[in-house]
């Protein structure tokens, strides 16, 4: 073998490995703009469970919800969580969330008791949206989503606020929703 060889074949692994890693990066838009937009969004019933610790374990209660819902033949719109605090100023157990489904407004606290309902009623929302193409979206978009958020609220000297993120799978969305009142 000539010594060529032997820089060849890891060349092209590390070029596949490049072409993976920039399909990954284009696939799930990571280089792609975030625009934040002030808009108008339509009151809606949440029936959640509140949490408190590791937002990681959100998705958990999601599932078990799931099943609640589905016993009690609850119509549901979409998934969505509400995040009270920002993890890089609070510590892990003392996160606060409230992680439930979007129902339609003829759904009551009575229909699943050992749930909460609330009316989400807030009128004007600092607001944008990322695609969802895989579960590594909803990491990547809070990396994206939060810092143009920050960015937002130091130029308009708003303080921080709830965010709700809702996941919109029929269009394969996440909307992240910030109240400005």
């Amino acid at each position: 073998m000539i010594l060529s060889d032997y820089f060849f074949i890891p060349m092209i692994v590390f070029f596949v490995f490049l072409a993976l890693v920039a399909g990954f990066f284009l696939f799930h838009r990571v280089l792609h703009k975030t625009a934040i937009r002030e808009i108008k969004f339509q009151p809606f019933n949440f029936v959640y469970k509140s949490y408190r610790g590791d937002y990681s374990k959100n998705g958990t209660i999601l599932e078990s919800m799931l099943d609640q819902l589905k016993a009690a033949d609850v119509p549901i719109v979409n998934m969505g969580v509400i995040y009270y605090d920002n993890p890089r100023k609070t510590r892990k157990k003392e996160l606060r969330s409230d992680v439930g489904f979007m129902v339609p407004e003829t759904v009551g606290a009575n229909r699943v008791p050992e749930l909460n309902v609330k009316s989400i009623k807030h009128n004007d929302y600092l607001a944008t949206s990322f695609p969802y193409k895989s579960r590594f979206s909803i990491a990547i978009g809070a990396m994206k989503v939060y810092k143009a958020f920050n960015k937002e609220l130091t130029k308009r000297h708003k303080p921080e606020r709830e965010i709700i993120e809702i996941y919109d799978m029929q269009n394969r969305t996440i909307v992240y929703l910030m109240p400005m009142e």
